[in-house]
Formats: C-alpha cells, sequence, structure tokens
C-alpha cells in the first residue's frame, strides 16, 4: 500500500502518538522450528517495540536499501544508523554489520545464494525499539540481470528463505 509508505517517510520515529495493531502469533507446527512461536506484527514498523529479530527480506546482492525509500530494508537502516549532527561521525551500523557477518560467512563473492540468512546486529535498534538481531534473508533477485533499473522480484524458491530464516534464528537461540 503506497500510502503507508508515504505516511511512513514523512514522520520521524516517536513524533506520533502510534500503537500498532495487535501482533498476530502462530506456533510452527512442523520443520526445524518446531514449537516456535512465530509472530507478524503489522503497523508502522519503527513503533514495534518487543521483537527480538526483524526479519529483512533483502537481494541476494546484500544490497541494503538507501535510508529514505519506502522499504523495510531503508527502514531498518536509517532506524538502526546512529546519527551524529552534519553526518561526519555517523554510523551506519545495521548495514556495516551486515557486511562484517557476510564476510565472516560467506566471502565477498557476490550474489549470495537464494534464501542464503545473514544474522547481523540491530545496531540503535537495540535501545530504541528492543531488537537484538535483524536477519537479512536473501529472497529478492534483481528482474533483469542484464538491465539495470528493472527492481527485483522474488526469488523461485521462496519457502527455503522462511525455512532457511526460521533455522538460522532456531540455531542462533539454542546457542
Amino acid at each position: 500500500n503506497d500510502d503507508i509508505a508515504t505516511d511512513f517517510v514523512a514522520q520521524r520515529p516517536g513524533e506520533l502518538d502510534y500503537r500498532p495493531p495487535a501482533m498476530r502469533r502462530f506456533l510452527s507446527q512442523a520443520g526445524v522450528a518446531a514449537g516456535v512461536e512465530i509472530g507478524i506484527q503489522p503497523g508502522n514498523i519503527s513503533q514495534i517495540t518487543g521483537v527480538d529479530v526483524w526479519v529483512n527480506p533483502e537481494n541476494t546482492d546484500m544490497e541494503m536499501a538507501r535510508f529514505h525509500d519506502p522499504t523495510i530494508s531503508g527502514t531498518i537502516r536509517y532506524l538502526g544508523a546512529s546519527w551524529r549532527r552534519g553526518y561526519g561521525d555517523s554510523d551506519d551500523m545495521v548495514f556495516r554489520k551486515l557486511l562484517e557477518e557476510i564476510s565472516r560467512k560467506w566471502g565477498v563473492e557476490r550474489p549470495v545464494p537464494d534464501g542464503a540468512v545473514f544474522l547481523a546486529d540491530s545496531g540503535r535498534l537495540r535501545r530504541t525499539n528492543g531488537v537484538q538481531k535483524i536477519a537479512h534473508v536473501a529472497c529478492l533477485e534483481p528482474a533483469d540481470s542484464s538491465v539495470p533499473g528493472r527492481g527485483y522480484e522474488l526469488v523461485d524458491d521462496v519457502r527455503s528463505s522462511v525455512e532457511n530464516t526460521l533455522a538460522t534464528i532456531d540455531a542462533a537461540n539454542r546457542g
């Protein structure tokens, strides 16, 4: 819904008295995360608190969106950054931590495989929203890799992206 994205870009976190709709909770019945509670929280992501891991649907090049793009990726990147006056000492922490995790786990080669998941630090979101980690999942690929500016489309096997995300979070929880 374009209205939601436009409204979000126009406001700053904490500026409005916003109460998100109730979280829908599900208990996973099968697979790698059997018995794990999964929640889906609708609403303005900047106002969501009390969720340990946010999932960031990312492209297979793991290039997070620009700060002011009306996307989940751009919003997470913006909210997780540490801002200083004049941007001189600002820290694009979420993207920096994602790149460190990719380098540690995968190296420098891109694109990463469809469904690859990188669990990285949440930056400032830990303090402002209580988010412990961001699960960046490669579930979008270029619509036409031979022509720039065509955008992204879902990978063919979205189910594997979801399963890999749950398995990665489950493994992290088990330590």
